[in-house]
């Protein structure tokens, strides 16, 4: 029988083929803050400013411009000042004060002229602008230039350049243009400590007024890609978008956090600047709080490590106030690192707050240390979880107004043996009330992650916590714990790598750095794996569900990217309603770079009530192109599977089963539906139904189970 079904299953997924097929959900590319348009913001007695290749602070001081010089270039940088200025011999007073930010343009005044930078996407156009001039003649203008750039003069004498031809800056076009658009092109050349533009005095003493001079900046970078670190996933119920923050190097010295929003076809919605200063930026965490309708973005931020928080309007698209300090120096912590943060997807309940936790260094060692956020940045009092060498936290997200969050930490107990421990935090005290070792052999468990809950009838909890194991072949370890009325029970260790696949290439793989999200059904687990002797990462998840106090594998190792360029973790997150994941891939190699997003759905069946007598079955595999799925009876029964187009119920005499597919096709148990490597076949939908001989009322001879609808993704 099994030549026929081969030639009819693909007839009949073709037949079926929906005449509007639901496509594949896409995977696309963050934009890179290099590609967005320019970025200014006043902030604190200061104007920052962020073009492609270089960023510039406006103070009182002068003006400090960094260019950009990717992960291994030393800083690039330059501070300009205005020293003095003359005309016809005669001092002018400079201009003073704090600049003043209009749209793309930054300027302050003074007595005798005023000094402006009108800002590109490429370059910075600094202007000297006189309205009035009590006298004429000569007129001369010296900026003080504060680098330890080398400096390049070039012949012509009208344009010189700092630092190299990797990165530094070129200042040229200098001219002067009065009122009428005439035009004085002007020599620009280094003189020891900065550079002097002269307009000529014929030129001033014919000028109508106002009188420009104006030299343009352009920072010289061949720097071509932007290495992307530190990424992670949010899902907005409310807005109906997901965010992920990512860190971007510009400088071996500078990074700054970025985020974006996306929706579920992977349209950038917005992007929003979290923190583009000068000092280094990095590995940033996201939640969201339903209750206020808020986002917090928080992140290691200077040397020693300080944590900073940042608000952000729920959607995405601003930030609300500046950043402010949650745990450093300040706050009795050497240093304080390893930020996470969880929040509340449902309004209500005892969370009415953000949770954050990071690595405290204690001047006797380290330990983990948690404290409330609230929507407008309010913090509450610092709780202690744990101490004595533990480090890094994962926080869950908080779902229905549970009054806890689950918080995970690694536990070093030997520079080759890391342990992991979980605390339950109430959600109104941050106080622990219960701990368990999840994870205290000799093996090196690292970088544990803890899933958003899954909730069950009994009114519990269960979290799937994962981290991989350090090994010759690094494995994805897994295990559920549930938070109940009796307390904290935990699931047995699980070996993902090994309940994937018994294929021994694959088992020597190495698979790393997992992340976890749940859409209320099953948890996705997304990681790493690079192959025995390969140099370079792939993305792939796997989906497990709950079930009997354990995790059963629903879906393994679906590939999410597996191109040959380097992939990362990038973070994964969910939109409950649809059961759609995201999962973020931080993909390098020597010409590209940046923070791809696959999105996926699990690709279980759909389940109809046609069944009687007890009669149950088993789906197992993926309904998508060139994929298989496994259909198996329960128990040791003889019978097999019908196959066919969904109909509806058709009554059979003398029982309660009803038949539920076509039935177009027959097969033993297990059955395998071979789905046809062709885009043809994508939102057809199939539905298999399951019988067994000698027993049951059907007929006097039979049982059916219920009805399996697949349809092909």
């Amino acid at each position: 029988m099994s030549t026929p079904i081969a030639m009819v299953v693909p007839l009949l997924l073709a037949s079926l083929a929906a005449q509007h097929p639901i496509p594949q959900a896409p995977s696309f590319r963050m934009p890179m803050p290099a590609e967005l348009p320019l970025a200014t913001e006043s902030r604190d007695g200061e104007v920052l400013a962020r073009g492609d290749d270089y960023k510039a602070r406006f103070r009182a001081d002068g003006v400090t411009v960094t260019a950009r010089t990717g992960r291994d270039g030393a800083p690039a940088s330059l501070h300009l000042r205005t020293a003095g200025a003359t005309i016809d011999g005669n001092s002018l007073e400079l201009p003073r004060g704090e600049f003043a930010l209009a749209e793309a343009r930054c300027e302050r005044g003074g007595p005798a002229f005023a000094e402006r930078y009108d800002l590109t996407d490429h370059d910075l156009e600094q202007s000297f602008v006189f309205t009035t001039l009590a006298t004429r003649g000569e007129l001369a203008i010296d900026v003080a230039v504060d680098t330890t750039l080398a400096v390049r003069p070039d012949r012509d004498g009208r344009s010189f350049q700092l630092g190299d031809d990797r990165a530094g800056f070129r200042f040229d076009r200098a001219v002067a243009i009065d009122a009428r658009g005439a035009r004085c092109e002007l020599d620009l050349g280094w003189h020891g400590s900065g550079y002097r533009l002269v307009v000529p005095a014929a030129f001033v003493t014919a000028a109508t007024l106002p009188l420009v001079v104006d030299p343009v900046l352009t920072p010289n970078v061949t720097v071509s890609t932007l290495p992307i670190e530190n990424s992670d996933l949010v899902w907005n119920p409310t807005a109906q978008r997901f965010l992920a923050v990512f860190d971007w190097v510009f400088s071996a010295n500078d990074r700054d956090i970025q985020a974006v929003a996306f929706d579920a076809v992977g349209t950038v919605l917005s992007t929003c600047v979290i923190d583009d200063t000068v000092i280094n930026a990095r590995n940033p965490s996201i939640a969201y709080d339903a209750g206020q309708d808020r986002l917090l973005v928080v992140y290691e931020f200077g040397s020693p490590a300080t944590v900073f928080g940042q608000l952000l309007v729920g959607n995405g698209t601003a930030t609300i106030g500046p950043r402010f300090e949650i745990a450093g120096p300040a706050t009795g912590a050497i240093e304080a690192s390893d930020p996470d943060v969880g929040g509340n997807d449902v309004p209500g309940g005892n969370v009415q707050h953000f949770m954050v936790a990071w690595t405290h260094r204690f001047p006797s060692g380290s330990g983990v240390v948690g404290r409330a956020v609230g929507g407008n940045g309010t913090l509450g009092p610092m709780q202690t979880l744990s101490v004595g060498g533990e480090y890094a936290p994962s926080i869950s997200q908080s779902r229905r107004g549970s009054d806890h969050w689950l918080v995970v930490v690694a536990d070093q107990f030997s520079p080759s043996d890391t342990d992991v421990r979980v605390f339950v935090v109430n959600a109104a005290t941050l106080l622990s009330t219960l701990d368990a070792w999840l994870d205290a052999s000799s093996a090196n468990v690292r970088h544990p992650e803890v899933s958003p809950p899954i909730f069950d009838a009994s009114g519990g909890t269960s979290y799937a916590v994962a981290g991989h194991i350090v090994a010759a072949s690094a494995d994805v370890w897994v295990r559920m714990v549930t938070v109940g009325i009796g307390g904290l029970s935990l699931a047995s260790q699980q070996n993902l790598t090994q309940l994937e696949t018994s294929i021994p290439a694959l088992l020597a793989a190495q698979q790393l750095w997992p992340r976890v999200a749940t859409d209320g059904r099953v948890f996705a687990i997304a990681y790493q794996e690079v192959l025995a002797g390969a140099s370079t990462l792939d993305t792939y998840a796997a989906l497990m569900q709950p079930l009997g106090g354990s995790l059963r594998l629903v879906e393994g190792r679906i590939p999410l990217r597996t191109t040959a360029v380097d992939e990362r973790g990038g973070g994964v997150a969910c939109d409950p309603m649809r059961s759609l994941f995201a999962a973020g891939s931080i993909v390098r190699s020597a010409t590209a770079n940046g923070l791809d997003v696959t999105t996926f759905v699990p690709t279980r069946p759909t389940l109809r009530a046609t069944g009687c007598g007890g009669l149950t079955a088993t789906a197992s595999g993926q309904s998508l192109p060139g994929s298989t799925m496994t259909f198996a009876l329960d128990g040791n029964t003889f019978g097999g599977f019908l196959g066919g187009s969904p109909s509806l119920p058709i009554p059979l005499s003398g029982c309660t089963c009803t038949l539920g597919a076509g039935p177009q096709l027959l097969a033993t148990s297990p059955f395998t539906l071979v789905v046809p490597a062709s885009a043809s076949v994508v939102g057809a939908v199939v539905s298999v139904q399951g019988f067994d001989f000698g027993i049951g009322s059907c007929l006097q001879s039979f049982r059916l189970t219920d009805t399996f609808d697949v349809q092909v993704r």
